[in-house]
């Protein structure tokens, strides 16, 4: 069944044999519906069924099958024993700055002497580079362990050979065909590797090594060292969207744990300021409350201030840091929407919108064209280059639309281009201010060449549900499925012929809270970032059907449940 809401195509999925939900539903002794959801996700076994509700760290993969893993190890070890200064090169998001400071924090755990670089967005560019090098140098480090990061860099590689660096990489991005030369590259995307789960992120490739580093040598390293610092796993791993499948799943369940009860002052005073206490922190709140915080000091210029606050010890210096990155956040969430207001009116002032939008100002920041190039894509349903212009060169962040991959088409563009790299959804670029014009010429006659209209993209429901469904059995069910993320999204459920007990109301900055009749009882919804559907739904009056998910409502408690809604659509 395929209809349109006022956002989206809505898609429903088919629906799982009869006999097999049934078989579920008595084996497990859930509702249908979350039989029918396990089957979808292709759980049809009591084992898979039982490995997805309760994995266990002693499931964990064997890190030695991942590419040069032995060699990464050794060379580790032998730093540690020798005494060697080892350099941790992380990069600027949240991923390069966990997977610094959880290196930081378990390597010092065996005993080694570490200190650590990131480099700024706009002054050293992504990756290792000149600017790490020389901070290795200057700290004596004989080692430097790159992660989320290195994979690509060939000529520093090289540089870092040169200067009788030894380097070691753990990496989760797509290799070249020719590798860096360094003692190790981990990366479970090389050509040659064998390992059977290749959704990584970077932080998760370091609890892989660090995991085969104790395997190593039983006893260096207290378990329960390896299983509180999981939190940092977590949230690399949720910030980065990575699939939460296979064992990203057992490290996000487990992380989310230890970062509920975290005894890192830092972590702990982030999440104070954010509003989560209790027994339980979810996927959701990492992702919306603490990544975004975390994220604000690479984006601003100061990755730095991020892992400071991971590795801080005490608890006044974590307050201290957890509230300059909350100010940091705010400021780039004003930043964030001052540059998303200005290409709106941009796009806005042309009277026919080409099918790329190529826009660009020299007041836009760097840090924040991304997030806002996201924005403006999804509003105009056009991919979307936004150019932060300063001096000659500009920087460019782009998101693709209807399936347009912008990553191939800066490629089509190189010769125009300073530097580019990315993928299908999401790239960036540096152009010359005098190739400007020609770029946004080449880039919508690509887009132009793409088959069809852009339309609606389309939004993925798991099945109908009546709504006197909506009931604690049913979130217990919902409960013990999270954490939701990439690959196991949070599911979308149809629910029809909702009538409304009052008229809709904008709430917050932009989002539209509803009060409909569900089951015959009243019942809360919310769909953030949907104000502007406020008139639709007021003047059709009549009943209306969300794409929806149940979820407890955190303002009312006390087993409360609302409808937290991504699309709507007047009922037929």
């Amino acid at each position: 069944m395929r209809v349109q809401g006022f956002e989206r195509e809505w898609v429903m999925a088919p629906s799982p044999p009869a006999i097999d939900v049934d078989s579920i539903t008595r084996s497990f002794d859930l509702p249908k519906v979350g039989a029918g959801m396990l089957l979808r996700r292709g759980l049809t076994t009591e084992a898979d069924i039982n490995q997805y509700f309760d994995p266990r760290l002693k499931s964990l993969r064997d890190p030695f099958q991942l590419p040069d893993m032995p060699a990464a190890v050794e060379r580790a070890w032998l730093a540690i024993d020798r005494k060697e200064s080892i350099l941790i090169h992380g990069d600027y998001d949240v991923d390069g700055m966990v997977g610094t400071a959880y290196l930081v924090r378990m390597l010092a755990a065996m005993g080694a002497k570490t200190s650590y670089f990131l480099p700024d967005r706009v002054r050293d560019g992504y990756g290792i580079g000149p600017a790490g090098l020389a901070a290795a140098l200057e700290r004596g480090a004989r080692l430097i362990i790159c992660v989320d990061c290195g994979v690509t860099a060939v000529e520093a590689a090289l540089a870092a050979r040169c200067a009788d660096i030894d380097l070691i990489i753990l990496d989760h991005h797509q290799p070249p065909t020719t590798l860096p030369v360094a003692v190790a590259v981990v990366d479970a995307l090389r050509i040659d590797a064998t390992y059977p789960f290749q959704g990584l992120c970077g932080v998760g490739v370091a609890a892989k090594f660090i995991q085969a580093m104790a395997m190593s040598r039983p006893g260096k390293l207290d378990p329960a060292v390896y299983v509180e610092a999981l939190q940092l796993v977590a949230l690399g791993t949720i910030a980065d969207v990575v699939p939460l499948l296979d064992e990203n799943r057992t490290f996000v369940m487990h992380g989310l744990k230890a970062l509920a009860r975290s005894r890192y002052p830092g972590v702990a005073a982030l999440a104070g300021l954010a509003r989560l206490s209790g027994a339980t922190i979810t996927a959701e709140q990492v992702a919306y409350q603490l990544a975004p915080r975390l994220n604000a000091a690479g984006r601003m210029g100061v990755p730095s201030l991020g892992v400071e606050l991971l590795l801080a010890t005490n608890p006044e210096r974590g307050e201290f840091l957890a509230r300059e990155l909350d100010s940091l956040n705010l400021r780039r969430r004003e930043s964030d929407q001052s540059v998303t207001q200005s290409a709106r009116a941009m796009v806005m002032a042309t009277p026919t919108p080409p099918p790329f939008l190529v826009l660009w100002s020299e007041d836009w920041p760097a840090g924040v064209i991304g997030i806002a190039a996201a924005r403006v894509a999804e509003e105009f349903r056009r991919p979307t280059l936004l150019i932060s212009m300063n001096g000659a060169i500009g920087r460019g962040s782009a998101r693709s639309y209807a399936g347009l991959d912008v990553g191939q088409a800066f490629a089509r563009a190189g010769d125009l281009l300073v530097a580019h790299g990315g993928h299908r959804q999401a790239a960036g670029l540096s152009v010359h201010r005098d190739n400007l014009e020609q770029l946004r010429e080449r880039l919508i006659i690509m887009a132009m060449e793409e088959p069809g209209e852009p339309g609606l993209l389309p939004l993925s429901l798991e099945a109908e549900l009546e709504p006197a469904l909506v009931d604690a059995s049913l979130m217990t069910f919902l409960d013990r499925l999270a954490p939701f993320g990439a690959g196991t999204p949070e599911p979308l459920f149809l629910l029809r012929g909702l009538q409304l007990l009052q008229p809709p109301r904008i709430v917050g900055t932009d989002h539209l809270k509803l009060t409909v009749s569900a089951g015959g009882r009243p019942m809360g919804a919310i769909g953030f970032g949907l104000g502007r559907h406020a008139g639709a739904i007021r003047q059709a009056g009549g009943p209306i059907a969300l794409a929806a998910t149940p979820a407890p409502d955190e303002w009312k408690g006390g087993g409360a449940i609302q409808l937290k809604f991504r699309d709507a659509r007047v009922d037929e």
